[in-house]
């Protein structure tokens, strides 16, 4: 069955792919041998992440975790009832911070290596979330490219603390050069004058704001 879905542990000794059709495998030499983990069959397995020392699996069922480099593992109990459509992807920034996506919208984080996930954020008209975190602030969501959706985050999904980024059509907003290095020009119409500003570099760090 295809493969959706593989992650190695911080050496890239042991990893983990996760197939369409029902099966899991794991390698323990650098993916030159694999063998099938007889315990998931009859699921679609999505996604696979490393999460220091444990490893979560994404399922179209539930979320599976292994502390013991995939010897053993559990479903996790969680508190949401599980999605419609099950969980598509899971992305691990550190040991204890992750991301979940679940189909058909939603956005679930995790603090402590995935014992335990809440929901974060509903993405409505998403369908079928892609996560990827970059560092435990800066991430990446891509949706079913059918809906031809992409998000990013800069302060790792924080939802109550955002703001918007895009601005309304009557008001407008020039900007150039479109790639610079120290001077930017921004120009708008009255209606913005004294509106608060932010600019940041593709790193997500915050280089200049005021209003």
């Amino acid at each position: 069955a295809p493969i959706t879905n593989i992650d190695f542990n911080d050496d890239a000794t042991s990893g983990i792919t996760t197939c369409f059709g029902g099966s899991v495998y794991k390698t323990t030499d650098s993916g030159a041998t694999w063998q099938l983990i007889p315990q998931f069959s009859n699921s679609y397995y999505w996604g696979v992440s490393y999460s220091g020392a444990n490893i979560i699996i994404a399922s179209d069922q539930a979320l599976y975790k292994s502390a013991d480099g995939g010897g053993t593992w559990s479903p996790i109990s969680l508190t949401q009832p599980t999605p419609a459509n099950g969980y598509v992807s899971v992305t691990f920034s550190s040991a204890n911070i992750g991301f979940c996506g679940g189909s058909p919208y939603e956005i679930y984080k995790t603090t402590d290596g995935g014992n335990t996930w809440n929901l974060q954020v509903s993405l409505l008209d998403v369908n079928e979330p892609k996560i990827q975190m970059i560092d435990d602030l800066l991430g990446y969501v891509l949706a079913d490219p059918g809906s031809g959706k992409f998000f990013k985050t800069i302060n790792g999904g924080d939802v109550a603390n955002s703001v918007p980024v895009f601005v309304s059509d009557d008001r407008k907003i020039s900007v150039s050069p479109t790639i610079c290095s120290d001077i930017l020009s921004i120009s708008c119409d009255n209606s913005m004058i004294g509106s608060k500003y932010r600019i940041i570099n593709l790193m997500g760090e915050t280089v200049v704001e005021g209003s």
